[in-house]
């Protein structure tokens, strides 16, 4: 240590020089502390604050576009299971009206929105 600041001393001719340099150095050393400072406790915090809020609020959207999915889904599935018995029924009504001697019926597709 002492050598570092002896050979300081020889390059600077004035002791202001000597005190320039280490006042420089140690500037620039202050400046990399608090910039490693603020970063780790001001800017570091507020990005994951920013980034924890927007996944909350894509959680909320996503939460009512399942639901509205879901609901979808489950009126074609209400929709689907009844079909089969409107079928069932206008087969059954057919053969009736066929065993009555009536004209047999073509089967009509249902309107069943």
């Amino acid at each position: 240590m002492f050598e570092l600041l002896a050979a300081e001393a020889t390059t600077h001719s004035t002791p202001d020089g000597l005190i320039g340099g280490l006042v420089g150095a140690s500037g620039g050393i202050s400046f990399a502390i608090w910039y490693g400072w603020y970063v780790t406790t001001k800017t570091i915090p507020k990005i994951v604050e920013d980034f924890r809020e927007e996944r909350k609020l894509d959680r909320e959207d996503r939460k009512s576009e399942h639901d509205e999915f879901k609901s979808a889904l489950k009126a074609i599935v209400t929709t689907i299971a009844m079909v089969p018995c409107q079928v069932v029924y206008e087969e059954l009504r057919r053969r009736d009206s066929h065993q009555k001697g009536q004209q047999p019926t073509a089967l009509q597709p249902h309107d069943v929105t």
